[in-house]
């Protein structure tokens, strides 16, 4: 059965075989492929299909022989660390760790330990994953723009956008949070330690009834 896997640049890995492929290039009728190492480049083809598509129809046109052995371990990493980006695809504002535990979690009973990968190895693909799907980060404060809860105060009041007032209002919102997460630590400040003499002092402002 051949597939397809996201690679480590962004394209395209044809997985067939336990063996991992590069698309060399496309033709009128098929598409080519070459081994990923630089040592075998053993081609293979393939019939033309969307690549662009969540299960498209692979079907191998030709297939040769490699200089090296199948690649199960890596491909079964590949296949998690894919898994994972797709977690954080459906909900970026989730912790990476989190996202890591769960999907090892999940493929605990069919995947051997010594097939995952460690979070150190994969924590800067997934952190590029959540960052592309981010919103840039402001330059000024004209460029802040404010939607949903966070538009409005505790008190239902419009928060207006100046350098002196959105800060404040922000830390009012996390004071009344009962737990609070920082990514990549394990520690959280939870309920009774929301108050605003234990919170950082992250920003130095004067709080007045917009602010509230």
């Amino acid at each position: 059965m051949a597939y397809l896997l996201a690679g480590d640049k962004g394209g395209k890995v044809l997985i067939y075989n336990n063996f991992r492929y590069q698309k060399n290039k496309k033709t009128a009728a098929k598409i080519h492929w070459r081994c990923w190492r630089k040592e075998c480049r053993t081609p293979l083809q393939s019939n033309l299909f969307a690549e662009n598509e969540e299960d498209p129809n692979i079907q191998i046109i030709q297939s040769e022989d490699h200089n090296h052995g199948g690649e199960k371990e890596l491909i079964s990493r590949s296949v998690l660390v894919q898994r994972m980006r797709d977690s954080i695809r459906t909900d970026p504002t989730r912790p990476i760790k989190r996202v890591y535990n769960e999907v090892l979690t999940q493929a605990a009973r069919n995947v051997p330990v010594e097939d995952t990968p460690e979070f150190r190895n994969v924590q800067s693909a997934l952190k590029r994953t959540r960052l592309s799907l981010m919103p840039e980060i402001p330059d000024t404060i004209n460029d802040v723009d404010i939607n949903g809860e966070w538009a409005t105060t505790w008190a239902g009041q419009s928060v207006e956008t100046r350098a002196k007032s959105w800060p404040c209002t922000f830390l009012h919102k996390i004071q009344k949070s009962e737990t609070l997460y920082s990514e990549g630590h394990g520690d959280s400040l939870s309920a009774g330690s929301n108050r605003p003499s234990e919170l950082p002092s992250l920003v130095s402002c004067k709080t007045d009834k917009k602010a509230h």
